[in-house]
């Protein structure tokens, strides 16, 4: 959100209770860019998204600021993905500088804390640029660009694309090969 000098972290969840089939609730944390450097926890940052419901649901509880908890920088993540994927994700994250780096996975609810963790970690002001997406059904863009970093259920079908070819695709139902990375990975 350029014009307000805010990034935007938004969390969707299905909305089976909606009468439109593929419906979804989206909680979105508006959070200006000089608040970015406070951020830490990908813990504490998730546990501020609440989801929405037909029942009961006051819309104001979604207008209140909410606090930025400092904590220990040294979380732990509690990511529930091979460590040779991570791996691979980080290296091709960092040594593709141009490229979009597309995971595709049927199970993307369990990159959320990864990819949290890795904006997180990122000084300030590539924060405010970095574009990721954890639960895509097809390519994400903004701003005519693919989302930095992204899991799409059903990339196989957007492979050939060729918007696609200059991005490196991660299949996670094909890896097999542990490879050899930089020490910095």
């Amino acid at each position: 959100l350029k014009e307000a000098n805010a990034y935007a972290l938004a969390k969707s969840w299905y909305a089976p209770e909606m009468e439109r089939p593929g419906c979804v609730w989206t909680h979105t944390l508006i959070i200006a860019y000089a608040d970015l450097a406070l951020l830490n926890g990908a813990q504490k940052l998730q546990a501020q998204f609440r989801r929405p419901s037909l029942i009961g649901t006051d819309s104001e509880e979604y207008n209140k600021p909410f606090n930025l908890f400092l904590e220990d920088k040294s979380e732990h993540l509690n990511v529930e993905l091979p460590i040779s994927l991570t791996k691979q994700v980080i290296n091709e994250l960092y040594s593709q500088h141009n490229k979009a780096v597309l995971v595709a996975d049927e199970n993307n609810s369990r990159w959320d804390e990864l990819f949290l963790c890795l904006w997180l970690q990122q000084w300030p002001r590539l924060r405010r640029s970095f574009t990721f997406c954890t639960g895509a059904i097809s390519p994400r863009y903004f701003e005519k660009s693919l989302f930095k970093l992204q899991v799409i259920s059903n990339l196989a079908r957007y492979d050939s694309l060729v918007t696609l070819n200059s991005s490196t695709i991660i299949h996670v139902d094909r890896r097999n090969v542990e490879e050899i990375y930089p020490a910095w990975v």
